[in-house]
């Protein structure tokens, strides 16, 4: 991150915003997030711990969503807990109405392994984590979506073959 971007306040305030040279850094509690804005292109970065995320101005289908995110050394965004559920569904407003979350049961219907690091998703992230109802385990159902609808406003399972904007994650290394 250029030198001359800086935070306002500290940890402790709710929120504080700084914008330097066109870039802007929004500080919130324990998240960090940065909106790189550019004259063609706008290219939207958030901090979550040591990981970056990247949001295509694109939808696609699940598995395309893989592999973009995979061909640039990262996977489709996890969600494992409640707080990153909100920070990648703070999103949602201004970029898609639904994101793709790097959860699937491809493998073995009802056993989700989350694409960061092929673990199989717990009981407890399964209460917390999914929409009431859900995963409703429909045959085909495979893959994770989470939408700006308040009705919905946790995980649910889909089609992978629907098109929804996804957000790829990559492990960065803050010095």
């Amino acid at each position: 991150m250029p030198a001359d971007v800086s935070t306002q306040g500290d940890k402790s305030d709710k929120s504080s915003l700084k914008s330097s040279k066109g870039y802007r850094l929004n500080t919130l509690g324990r998240f960090r997030g940065c909106l790189l804005v550019f004259q063609e292109k706008v290219c939207r970065t958030s901090f979550f711990r040591n990981k970056s995320n990247y949001f295509p101005p694109f939808p696609q289908q699940y598995h395309e969503a893989s592999e973009a995110c995979w061909s640039n050394h990262g996977h489709v965004a996890s969600t494992k807990t409640l707080e990153k559920l909100d920070l990648v569904r703070s999103f949602l407003s201004t970029t898609f109405d639904t994101l793709w979350v790097g959860l699937t049961d491809v493998q073995e219907e009802g056993v989700y392994i989350w694409d960061e690091d092929w673990t199989i998703m717990n009981s407890t992230q399964t209460t917390f984590l999914f929409s009431p109802g859900q995963p409703t385990g429909y045959k085909g159902e495979d893959c994770t979506i989470v939408s700006i609808q308040p009705d919905n406003s946790r995980l649910d399972d889909v089609f992978c073959g629907l098109s929804h904007g996804f957000v790829c994650e990559m492990r960065i290394h803050l010095v």
